[in-house]
This record gives structure tokens, C-alpha cells and sequence, in this order.
């Protein structure tokens, strides 16, 4: 007998006259058999669970050479040969172990469920930049909220900042949603099934370590060949692949490091205003450097590339709100940006550098200054440092708030220990922001694709172990650029002070990020 309860995505779709399976197309839900039919949706068993996977989801489901153990892949992966993997790959797996091993050794946005006799498990990827919930009332897991909701959402009373998240004016984080019994998966967790219990399987204690200046020259070469391997492994599976580029340090390493294949990729760059429209200026030089042509999309200055139908703004607006669960649906995501998203070529992979932030110290901006004298991070610190809210709105909360925030910061921080917890930083980043961030707002890019090729565990862990003052210095991002391109480097950059810093640096010394 079939489930006939409509989730709340299906719901909201029809209310907004949406189509249900395009507005979800990158989605997936699972919970226990008998199967719910959801439209479009391609279901596989799984155990005793039921898998319904969206067509616009990539997907390989395969049993192993062990008997009675059975892996889905959902999303993209590529593995440590520079494979991307297929059924192929799962079938030739021999055991359990062997499976999860290999799988969290891979780069890109996906999740894996793996069941056996002995248990069921859902993980994600190094970033969980493919998001998953599960609701521990209705048993069920799902990409998003809307997805995995059947009930009324109860408001999530237990975070101190859900109303305002909710209203897009801040971010939730420690695995919290909008609805009190809905959780997010984070990463370097896996997802119990059967309890719907979290649980660490990895805390960095025995690979961040730091790494000696005698040692970084081999390290940056590990970092920029594991980038070339994935770009090349993408470029030559998905042959529609595309490198957005800025005027940036994220995707100029990325546009070096696919200096060989930069050929076989579509490289675009778009403007919102004013700043990223000097972003494509820039971005266009270094195209041409590489002899390659570059599309741009600016809806501002181009009517052709511009959504100017007001029923379809509506449409996308509602879609996107509705796709990722973000934002007050009656509050319009603003056209420019609708515009900018759809005018890239339908379908492929949008390769993103975001997680690139960590080789140039992003997550660390003022504490820097205490890293190098020495001085032990702090828990209030680390709180601004997540951008969870306003400076102002995180000051104004009530004590008891505020308590409830520092005592989340500190159960996730017990967790680590050494060059681990010395690297806290970094590592919220990656498991708080990125995971809450856009590990659930890209299931609204429906247009493509979007995967980071920064998203790679042990490409993650190398760059937290570099020394944070010397990748605040931009060292690393200029030795990777000087040795995959080095006729990149004379470009300068967005942001004046980056390429008025870098200038000095050069000036003294040409090889300066080498010392």
C-alpha cells in the first residue's frame, strides 16, 4: 500500500502553479518502504528503505562484491585516480569498509548511502555542498526541508536565530533548520539510518598536522595536481563543463591549474553590478591570455541575456524560494540575479572555487593578528567569525541566546584537538558554512549543475595545515598560479589592495612566496 501524504514541496508547488519535478530536479527523499510516488522521480529499493531520486540528480545504485551490501551515489564524485564515478566503480567494491573508504576519499558534491546487515548509513561529501535533512518524526531524510516535511513546520524554538534566518537576515548552523525536529547532516558525519543519529567519523587529529616551510613547495604541487586531475576528470566526462572566472584568486588557481585542458572547458563570467562588472573586465584578459574565448553575461547591459517577462521572474523567484526552502516566498530574489543564473547555457557542470577560500586564510580576517603572537583562539570570536548574523543583531540577543550560541560553539570545538582545534577557523568553515550555506541554497540552481572542486577531504586538509599568516599573505595562491600559469600573474585583480599587495611583494623579491 502506497504513502498518499503530499509532502510540503508538492503542496507549495501546486499552490504557486509550479511543476513540481523542474522546481525539485536535483532532489532526492528517502524513508522507509512502501515507497511515496513523488512525479518525475525515479524510485529504487534499498533495503527497507525506499530512494526517489530526481532526474536532474546523477545516481548509481550497485551491490557489491560482498554479498548483501548495497551503495547509492547520488551527485558527482571524483575518485583518487581522477575517475568519476559510475556503477562501475561501486560494483568492484569488496567490502563495506573498502566502499566508504573510497568514497570519502573523493572530490566533488555528492552523498553516499551504503546498507548492510548490520547497518544503514547515509554521508556527504568533505563539505556536504550536496545537502541532506531528516526529520526525527517522520523518520525520513530528504535534500531539503520542503522535501522532507509531510506536517506542519514546527518552529525551531531551540536556535536562537531561526525567525531571522528564516527571513534571510541570518544563517543557521550546528545542524539546526527552521523546524525544531528537522536536522542537518554535517559533514565528516555519517547519518545512522536506522537511529537517525549523527555521528563523527573523522576530526582531523591524525592529518592536520602542521606542515614545515621545507615541506609546503610539495604540498602546493599535491594541492594543484589533485585541482588538474578533477578539472580534467570533469572536462572529460561532462564534455559540457563550464569555469565561471573573476577578477578573483579562487578561479584564477582554478584557470591555472586547468591550463592543459582549459580548452575542453566553457569559460563565462557574469555582472550583477558594478563591482562584478569590472570582475568580467578582468576575467575577459585573462581568457584572452589563455586563448580562449569567454561568454559574459551583464542582464544590466545586454536585453538579449535579460529576464525582462515579470509572470516569469515571478516564476523563477517562487521556484528558487520554494526549491531550497530560503527566504519569505513573497519576497522577490531580485531580477538581475534570476536573469544572471539562467543565462548560462542550460545543463553541465558550473565548476565554483568557493571553498578555495581557505588557501588565502579567508575564514580567520582579523585573527590573524593573534594567530601570530601566539594567542589561543576564543569561542566569541569564533562565533563572528561564522557570519551567522549581523555584529550588531549577535550582540543585541538576550543573555540566555546568547549562552545557547556559545554552548553549541563549544560541544562542536570539544571535538577537536591538536593543529585540529588550533585550525577551528578553517574547519567552521567548511563544516558550518559552506553545509548550511550552500549545501543547501545550490538545490535552487536547477539551470546547471554547481559542484566545487575545492571540495576534496584531503585537498582540505592540506591546505588547514599551511600555516594561516602565510596563506593570509596570499603565498600559496601565488605559488600555485606561478607554477600551472605564470602569465596569469601580471593581471591584476578585483580588489585594488590584493594586486597593490601582491605588486610589492613582486617588486622585492620575484620569487617571494617562496621564502
Amino acid at each position: 500500500m502506497q504513502k498518499q501524504t503530499l509532502t510540503t514541496a508538492e503542496r507549495l508547488c501546486a499552490a504557486y502553479d509550479l511543476n513540481f519535478a523542474d522546481v525539485f530536479s536535483q532532489q532526492f527523499r528517502i524513508e522507509r518502504q512502501p515507497c511515496r510516488p513523488l512525479p518525475g522521480f525515479s524510485h529504487h529499493n534499498f533495503g527497507k528503505w525506499a530512494l526517489a531520486t530526481a532526474a536532474g540528480l546523477p545516481c548509481a545504485v550497485s551491490d557489491t562484491q560482498e554479498s548483501d551490501t548495497r551503495i547509492a551515489l547520488l551527485g558527482i564524485a571524483v575518485d583518487c585516480d581522477g575517475a568519476v564515478v559510475t556503477t562501475r566503480h561501486l560494483t568492484k567494491q569488496v567490502s563495506a569498509d573498502a566502499a566508504i573508504s573510497y568514497l570519502n576519499a573523493c572530490a566533488g558534491r555528492f552523498i553516499f548511502l551504503i546498507t548492510t546487515p548490520k547497518f544503514t548509513r547515509l554521508y556527504v561529501d568533505a563539505a556536504a555542498s550536496l545537502g541532506a535533512v531528516y526529520d526525527l518524526k517522520d523518520k525520513s531524510i530528504a535534500a531539503t526541508l520542503n522535501l522532507v516535511l509531510t506536517r506542519d513546520t514546527i518552529i525551531n524554538d531551540d536556535y536562537p536565530l531561526t525567525k531571522l534566518a528564516m527571513a534571510s537576515k541570518a544563517r543557521f548552523a550546528f545542524g539546526h533548520t527552521a523546524d525544531k525536529y528537522v536536522k542537518r547532516v554535517l559533514p565528516n558525519h555519517y547519518l545512522d539510518m536506522d537511529t537517525l543519529a549523527q555521528h563523527r567519523f573523522w576530526d582531523g587529529a591524525q592529518d592536520i598536522i602542521d606542515i614545515k616551510p621545507a615541506d609546503e613547495a610539495r604540498a602546493l604541487d599535491e594541492i594543484a595536481e589533485r585541482l588538474a586531475q578533477i578539472m580534467a576528470s570533469l572536462s572529460n566526462h561532462f564534455p559540457d563543463t563550464k569555469l565561471p572566472i573573476t577578477g578573483g584568486l579562487d578561479s584564477r588557481v582554478l584557470l591555472a591549474c586547468a591550463k592543459p585542458i582549459v580548452s575542453q572547458l566553457s569559460l563565462y563570467s557574469h555582472a550583477e553590478n558594478m563591482m562584478s562588472r569590472k570582475d568580467t573586465r578582468i576575467a575577459g584578459r585573462l581568457a584572452s591570455i589563455m586563448g580562449q574565448p569567454m561568454a559574459v553575461y551583464d542582464p544590466t547591459r545586454n536585453p538579449d541575456v535579460a529576464i525582462d517577462d515579470e509572470s516569469r521572474l515571478t516564476m523563477l523567484s517562487n521556484a528558487g524560494r520554494i526549491a531550497n526552502a530560503e527566504g519569505d516566498i513573497e519576497t522577490p530574489i531580485p531580477s538581475v540575479r534570476l536573469s544572471t543564473l539562467n543565462a548560462v547555457p542550460e545543463g553541465g557542470v558550473v565548476v565554483r572555487g568557493n571553498v578555495g577560500g581557505l588557501m588565502r586564510a579567508m575564514p580567520w580576517r582579523r585573527e590573524i593578528a593573534r594567530y601570530k603572537n601566539g594567542k589561543p583562539l576564543r569561542v566569541q570570536s569564533g562565533l563572528r567569525l561564522m557570519m551567522l548574523t549581523d555584529s550588531e543583531t549577535l550582540n543585541a540577543l538576550p543573555p540566555s541566546d546568547r549562552m545557547k550560541l556559545t554552548e553549541a560553539y563549544e560541544n562542536w570545538y570539544s571535538a577537536f584537538s591538536g593543529t585540529a582545534a588550533e585550525r577551528a577557523y578553517d574547519l567552521q568553515f567548511v563544516e558550518q558554512f559552506i553545509s548550511h550555506g550552500q549545501g543547501n541554497h545550490f538545490y535552487s540552481f536547477t539551470h546547471n549543475f554547481y559542484l566545487h572542486a575545492y571540495c576534496d577531504r584531503k585537498f582540505i586538509t592540506r591546505i588547514i595545515s599551511l600555516p594561516p599568516d602565510r596563506r593570509a599573505e596570499l603565498r600559496y595562491t601565488e605559488a600555485i598560479i606561478s607554477a600551472r600559469a605564470p602569465e596569469l600573474c601580471a593581471m591584476k585583480y578585483t580588489r585594488k589592495n590584493v594586486t597593490m599587495r601582491l605588486k610589492e611583494n613582486r617588486a622585492e623579491d620575484p620569487n617571494w612566496f617562496l621564502s
